[in-house]
């Protein structure tokens, strides 16, 4: 839809939304221009437009020129986006080897890694997520649970827009601004999202930010704009690291949603094994023994769609999955393993 533009903002022609030209201008130049050693500065403006686009009843209106919300919000995004680039040892500053004991790290990943391990056995991040949302943080991970939002909160205010804006004033630039570190103690648990909610502090951002967000925070987070800079910092961060693309894209993508559904595919398909039903190989048609043998298939590449919906999870082989890799299904081969393939939904409409 055609904009009509008036003096210092961009207004649709009926009305419907209004975007202030400076706060767009700006934050495009401090996505594009301004300089990343690590991917804070992607994640702090990630969550932010996330923040305001769905959780924006959150949100107070300050007075003209700043809103606030919730510090825990934002460490709660934090905690999801780096939950896949921890468990599986991605570089997320230039020259991190994360699996080395020295070098340049990630503020929070000792740590960090230390919980993701936790629940390696346990349902990994979707079981991370129910704990965090439902249950509570179990009380034998308490304390390092607790370091954790520490060492997330203080890089979130001391780090990430130290630098923001510097190329556009040749200074410091506060997009926004946080409650002094320390201020508010973190209560002893059960840790639960209510209690980042509650006792985490404040965060301040600029009014029109808000406003720019609040209309087009989809397109500041989609393919040309902080997704792709992330994962092509991840790719690149270190050349000794090697990282594709498409599973930077798969870490930036993956929720804790997402994580349910692969692991309940992996749990009926799992089912069918101990029940003694034969599971097959949805490509090869070779039989499947047992758990080391089963893994799952997303018929549609991720990394090509980014869709973690049950139909497109498909039980394979360990080696065939290897080998697919990226590759989506020769038309084919997809028609002639069309009965496995229906049998594999029909499964997950009766479970």
């Amino acid at each position: 839809m055609p904009g009509i533009k008036e003096k210092g903002s961009i207004r649709d022609e009926h009305g419907v939304y209004v975007v202030q030209r400076d706060g767009l201008r700006e934050f495009n130049a401090i996505l594009q221009r301004d300089a990343a050693d690590t991917t804070y500065k992607y994640a702090l403006l990630r969550a932010l437009v996330e923040i305001v686009e769905h959780q924006s009843h959150h949100v107070s209106y300050l007075n003209e020129d700043w809103v606030s919300l919730p510090l825990g919000l934002i460490v709660e995004k934090w905690l999801y986006y780096y939950y896949f680039f921890i468990a599986h040892d991605l570089p997320q500053r230039h020259r991190e080897a994360p699996r080395s004991a020295s070098g340049s790290r990630l503020a929070f990943r000792t740590v960090f890694k230390f919980i993701t391990d936790y629940y390696t056995t346990r349902g990994g991040m979707a079981a991370f997520a129910r704990d965090l949302r439902k249950n509570g943080i179990p009380p034998d991970i308490e304390k390092p649970f607790k370091l954790l939002l520490h060492k997330i909160r203080y890089t979130i205010t001391r780090y990430p827009m130290k630098h923001l804006g510097f190329s556009l004033y040749g200074d410091h630039y506060q997009v926004v601004t946080f409650e002094r570190v320390g201020h508010h103690r973190i209560q002893k648990g059960p840790f639960t999202r209510e209690t980042l909610i509650t006792t985490l502090g404040t965060a301040r951002l600029r009014r029109r930010y808000f406003e720019t967000f609040r209309h087009i925070g989809g397109f500041a987070t989609g393919t040309e704009a902080i997704f792709a800079q992330w994962a092509r910092f991840t790719e690149k961060a270190n050349p000794e690291v090697p990282v594709s693309l498409a599973d930077a894209m798969q870490a930036l993508l993956t929720s804790e949603e997402d994580e349910r559904n692969v692991i309940a595919a992996k749990e009926l398909f799992m089912e069918k094994i101990n029940s003694g039903d034969k599971l097959n190989c949805v490509w090869t048609g070779k039989l499947i023994r047992d758990r080391k043998a089963l893994a799952i298939d997303h018929a549609i590449p991720f990394s090509q769609w980014g869709c973690n919906a049950l139909w497109n999870l498909l039980p394979v082989t360990r080696a065939v999955n290897a080998s697919k890799s990226d590759r989506i299904p020769d038309p084919e081969l997809v028609n002639l393993q069309r009965h496995k393939i229906i049998e594999c939904w029909s499964a997950f409409h009766s479970s």
